[in-house]
């Protein structure tokens, strides 16, 4: 009789503070988003293993962008990335290096990247056992000084159209109408910087309050931004 391994795939998208690390089945990784100055042009994550049997990854990084608010991830040379491949021991760890490429130092704007590190299955087909592989998603930005989100909001037709005009990503926290509180679905998790999405208003409310974290900063920001003009609408901060 035949037998066949499946291999189940888990994919983290970490979405928890920066600094902090975090674990998934046996494996630590911190920070969970590696953002470093563009000028500067590298940066490094580290992966520790926590099973008992060694672990092996393979890396890649690719462009990030957004449609409509939708995740679009390109293959890119602009981040270089050393080791690709390579085996954690047990209770051991390993830096990864990121490196941005000389012609992209000079962007004015931050550069949205994902690295992914995929877990190379060891044993799953030799021995016809069902496992958990890894694919951990990990954001990362080259930052540009003085970076920071700048939210644009308008309303038409029953839509509300949210832009993000500044030179850094914020980390959306939350996205609902007021007095109603009624939350916007679809809401993207991040909104990077120059990117932009549309999103039905589930009624008619008189404002909109974003909740959110911005580049670099730890502490969440809520954010109104009143929907009685459409033409005009007033943003305030708290």
């Amino acid at each position: 009789m035949l037998r066949r391994a499946f291999l189940l795939v888990l994919a983290l998208l970490f979405s928890g503070a920066a600094s902090a690390p975090a674990m998934a089945d046996g494996v630590r990784v911190s920070p969970v988003a590696i953002a470093f100055p563009a000028v500067a042009g590298s940066g490094s994550v580290r992966i520790d293993n926590g099973r008992a049997t060694a672990v092996s990854f393979q890396i890649d990084v690719y462009r990030w962008t957004q449609v409509d608010g939708v995740d679009v991830l390109t293959p890119t040379r602009d981040v270089a990335v050393a080791p690709t491949v390579f085996e954690i021991a047990p209770g051991a760890g390993r830096i990864v290096r990121l490196a941005l490429a000389p012609s992209q130092r000079g962007a004015q704007s931050e550069q949205s990247f994902r690295l992914i590190a995929r877990e190379l299955p060891q044993d799953a087909v030799s021995s016809g056992r069902s496992r958990v592989v890894l694919e951990l998603s990990l954001p990362v930005f080259a930052t540009v000084r003085g970076g920071a989100p700048q939210l644009d909001v308008r309303r038409e037709h029953g839509a509300v159209h949210v832009s993000n005009n500044g030179l850094a990503h914020m980390r959306l926290l939350d996205m609902r109408g007021e007095p109603h509180a009624a939350a916007i679905e679809r809401a993207p998790r991040y909104i990077l910087a120059g990117s932009q999405f549309s999103r039905p208003l589930p009624s008619n409310p008189a404002a909109l309050r974003f909740s959110f974290i911005a580049a670099g900063a730890n502490e969440t920001v809520q954010q109104t931004f009143q929907l009685t003009d459409p033409a005009a609408l007033v943003a305030r901060a708290r």
